[in-house]
């Protein structure tokens, strides 16, 4: 699971990754967006677990954390592990955009 306290200027509120279509539709009301928008973007201001941290302070497709919410609720505990520890290597090059950490880690 990934919580994410999330900003859409002047709004924020916090959103627990992975989350239905209904539950997003509502926090994307709560920060003041057209639940009907697509591929809505706000900002990260803390997020947990703490090898995302790297998204703290970036514009993020709200849908494509929901997916990797759901990538990671998919995960048995060893997967999850090695998912945190390839975050966590300073020696990883997966350039540490959301999109990045999708296509190379997950």
């Amino acid at each position: 699971m990934i919580k994410a306290l999330i900003q859409h200027s002047p709004y924020c509120t916090e959103i627990r990754f992975p989350c239905s279509e209904a539950e997003l539709s509502k926090k994307l009301g709560e920060l003041g967006m057209n639940p009907e928008h697509l591929a809505p973007m706000a900002t990260v201001i803390e997020i947990e677990p703490s090898e995302l941290s790297v998204l703290e302070d970036c514009n993020v497709s709200l849908d494509a954390l929901n997916y990797l919410g759901k990538r990671l609720d998919g995960m048995d505990e060893s997967e999850h592990k090695q998912f945190l520890a390839a975050l966590s290597c300073d020696e990883a090059d997966i350039g540490y955009g959301l999109k990045n950490i999708i296509n190379d880690v997950v």
